[in-house]
């Protein structure tokens, strides 16, 4: 019997021995320092200083870190939420030899204690990378609905690491303006509207995304930015920030809706969005340099500026409808 023993010893040690390294798997711990500067960054283009500068302190910049094995199944995650652009996430994953991709995601959210009740943006599907998406669920959001993406890939050896990520904005910023608001009393909306519209992307196997365009047939049924006159009795001029994907040969246009009669539009102003971009559009009702007649325009700021003001004939008639000349701004404050 201990004859037996002693064989059956040594053939489990020679089994052991025999085992390479390479068949057990070895964890090792790699470091991602996500800094979400950059998604701010480029949006310097304010009306008043401080329009599009750091999170209100109601809100919290929530930072989400996937991380995808070879196959692009995801493997490790983590979420972090920081209080201005300027903190940087730090987070530390166990990771099996092999080659990833790292994906960081970055929106401004509401908190009540551990719980959002309020955001911009939904992440869905995201077990897999070419399945994750980020759809746009409708707030306007103003600076808190500028989204940040960025991804690296990267191999995990025996030797511990640590992974940069810099994300950027997935999209431009809108900074839409509105003067004389007051000019006709009849006007109850105006409108920028598009023919062309995206409300979400989807992420690819190299880390990236592809936005999902929708249009129908050049129809402008979009809605980009609105206001309402009534709903701002002491104001004269009114202006807001707006986030959207980048979209190749989208077209703007102003609508007027006045109460007792149809709507009217002003020429399409043909564009090419761009991320990280930002963008400016203004409609006057009552501008002097257009013999106080309706003027409007827009541009790429820091770019190509030939899409500018141009006159709208007279649309409205009648003595309680008259333009308020005394209080006339210049379009081309803005526009030169």
């Amino acid at each position: 019997m201990k004859k037996i023993f002693v064989i059956l010893t040594s053939v489990i040690a020679f089994v052991l021995s025999s085992c390479s390294n390479d068949d057990i798997p070895v964890s090792q711990a790699t470091t991602f320092k996500i800094d979400p500067a950059n998604v701010i960054q480029p949006f310097s283009y304010e009306i008043n200083p401080g329009d599009l500068e750091g999170v209100d302190s109601d809100n919290s910049l929530r930072v989400r870190l996937l991380v995808y094995n070879s196959e692009g199944v995801l493997v490790q995650s983590d979420t972090q939420f920081l209080s201005s652009y300027a903190s940087i996430m730090s987070t530390s994953v166990n990771l099996e030899k092999g080659d990833y991709t790292a994906v960081a995601i970055t929106d401004v959210v509401e908190k009540d204690g551990e719980n959002i009740t309020w955001a911009c943006w939904e992440l869905s599907d995201e077990s897999s990378i070419t399945t994750a998406k980020i759809t746009d669920l409708g707030y306007i959001g103003g600076q808190s609905k500028i989204l940040g993406i960025g991804s690296q890939k990267f191999s995990v050896s025996e030797i511990s690491k640590e992974i940069a990520i810099n994300p950027t904005p997935a999209g431009a910023v809108l900074c839409v303006m509105w003067r004389n608001i007051h000019t006709f009393s009849d006007v109850d909306m105006i409108v920028l509207e598009t023919n062309r519209s995206s409300d979400y992307l989807v992420m690819n196997s190299n880390g990236g995304y592809d936005v999902a365009v929708e249009n129908d047939n050049n129809n402008y049924n979009w809605r980009m930015a609105m206001l309402e006159p009534s709903n701002y009795p002491s104001s004269t001029n009114i202006y807001g920030y707006y986030f959207t994907f980048p979209i190749n040969n989208i077209s703007f246009r102003f609508r007027i809706d006045p109460s007792d009669s149809e709507s009217v539009y002003t020429d399409a102003m043909p564009f090419n969005i761009n991320a990280g971009s930002e963008y400016y559009f203004e409609i006057n009702l009552c501008d002097p340099d257009f013999d106080n007649g309706i003027s409007f325009g827009g541009f790429e700021i820091n770019g190509n500026r030939s899409v500018s003001g141009r006159k709208v004939e007279r649309l409205f008639d009648g003595a309680d409808a008259q333009p308020i000349t005394d209080n006339c701004i210049k379009l081309n404050t803005f526009i030169q």
